[in-house]
């Protein structure tokens, strides 16, 4: 009988919360997305020589009626937002709806620095092989690629001063480039090398030493990080 009487009052607690209002959530509703297509293809590479970009665009709809693409000019490690030097860039395009959602698509631009002769001038497409704290430690070879390319009469910058250690090495990507590293060649054949010091992560990297081998068409260069970190260096000109 006890049995009986509590699930009688469970029963009738239930129907009394059953018979509360019950209030409608807001009502949904279709949003469509921007569709965006790139006017030519998604990657390109262009000519050292190449001084501009005509970029071919893109287009974008919502449910088959055109709306307005933004593009963004992306540069990946020198400062031009512009496509008239070199570096890897990435053209971002984007279109919103009606409530602000967006649509994206992107498209690389790769425009490489010529190669110089490792005598007068060290510009190039290189890859690379780095070791963490000399022979013996850590060490990631044959990394794709590291720019150098010609600002003045005797100075270059460099895409990464720790060559794609953190970058293409651990993978971090381009945010962890050490940036901004300009090398003057104050005698190339004489391995007479200077640097500004660049900050990373709150420490200062400079370049220790460098030399050339126009013969293998390498660049040997130490650099060194305060936090007590060095890496030597083996960059190999890419033809």
């Amino acid at each position: 009988m006890k049995i009986y009487k509590l699930t009688y009052l469970i029963f009738c607690a239930l129907a009394l919360v059953s018979c509360d209002k019950y209030e409608d959530p807001e009502a949904s509703r279709i949003t469509y997305l921007p569709k965006i297509v790139l006017n030519g293809p998604d990657s390109e590479t262009l000519e050292c020589t190449a001084t501009s970009y005509e970029d071919p665009g893109a287009t974008a709809s919502i449910s088959g009626q055109p709306v307005d693409v933004t593009a963004t000019v992306i540069p990946l490690y020198f400062d031009s937002d512009v496509i008239n030097t070199p570096d890897f860039y990435v053209i971002s395009y984007s279109a919103y709806n009606t409530d602000s959602i967006p649509g994206a698509a992107t498209r690389s631009v790769f425009l490489p620095p010529c190669n110089g002769d490792l005598v007068t001038d060290i510009s190039g497409v290189y890859t690379a092989t780095v070791t963490e704290n000399g022979v013996g430690g850590d060490a990631f070879t044959d990394m794709a690629y590291i720019l150098i390319k010609k600002t003045g009469d005797n100075t270059f910058a460099i895409s990464d001063a720790l060559a794609g250690w953190y970058d293409i090495g651990q993978a971090y990507g381009s945010d962890y480039a050490t940036k901004g590293m300009v090398i003057t060649a104050n005698d190339i054949a004489a391995g007479d090398f200077t640097s500004n010091t660049v900050d990373f992560f709150g420490a200062g990297i400079t370049l220790t030493s460098m030399s050339t081998d126009p013969s293998s068409h390498t660049i040997h260069l130490v650099t060194f990080w305060d936090f007590g970190y060095e890496y030597d260096i083996v960059m190999t000109q890419v033809n």
